[in-house]
């Protein structure tokens, strides 16, 4: 009797073996808690972090380095005698304001920011002036820090900055006005709509830094804002005076 040790199968594939699909394990890397990722972090937005240093023989990656912080402005006096400069201009609040908005941009940003508020001119005072071509100095940097605008004052605080109102009506146009922003307050912390809407400063277009295109005409352009308090979206009508 032929007795079959294995016993066929009934299907005809039975000659060919099965591929076994091998499942990929998925690796979801999450590379920002890694220390290396989160010092450049902290470097690009000017916190404190571990930096690394050659040493003689290894690297040292645990290097303390210090957060940016703001240096105490320049003691100009050239800018008190010329109008080229203009240091005093600046004051500490608008120092500290450019600071903080330099700070909080990526690095790609901060690029930017530098190609718009500076530009490179040629050398007109050199420190050999016996002999230019030895200075080291080929260029100098010229910088056009922007700073925000003052806030346009009422006609009632101008006229008590002056001396042309009495205090009792002074008195009376602060406490409508605090009124006012209280009001504003209640309103934001309820679920309705509020918007503020405000007029922006004649624009003039176009905008430049050339000298001849100042006695050039340019054409008025007008910007009415919008925003609503409870979704945090601004809206803005342009319209010039053709």
């Amino acid at each position: 009797m032929d007795r079959k040790i294995v016993p066929y199968s009934d299907s005809s594939d039975s000659s060919t073996p099965e591929k076994r699909v091998k499942r990929k394990k998925k690796v979801n890397m999450k590379t920002g808690d890694w220390t290396q990722e989160i010092n450049k972090r902290k470097r690009q937005f000017g916190f404190p972090y571990k930096g690394k240093k050659r040493g003689e023989t290894i690297w040292k990656y645990d290097v303390e380095k210090n957060g940016r912080v703001l240096k105490p402005r320049c003691k100009c006096r050239v800018s008190e005698k010329t109008s080229k400069l203009n240091c005093n201009k600046l004051t500490d609040r608008d120092r500290e304001d450019i600071f903080n908005i330099f700070w909080k941009l990526s690095w790609d940003q901060k690029k930017v920011f530098v190609n718009n508020t500076m530009r490179l001119s040629k050398v007109h005072r050199p420190r050999d002036r016996k002999n230019q071509v030895t200075s080291r100095r080929k260029f100098s940097n010229e910088y056009f820090l922007q700073v925000k605008d003052e806030k346009d004052e009422c006609e009632l605080c101008t006229a008590y900055k002056s001396g042309n109102l009495q205090q009792s009506d002074y008195d009376e146009h602060v406490a409508r006005k605090d009124e006012a922003r209280d009001e504003k307050v209640k309103d934001k912390e309820t679920e309705k709509h509020v918007f503020a809407m405000d007029l922006q400063a004649v624009l003039l277009c176009p905008k430049s830094n050339v000298s001849s295109l100042y006695y050039k005409m340019k054409l008025k352009v007008h910007n009415f804002c919008m925003y609503n308090l409870e979704t945090k979206e601004a809206y803005c009508f342009l319209w010039n005076e053709c």
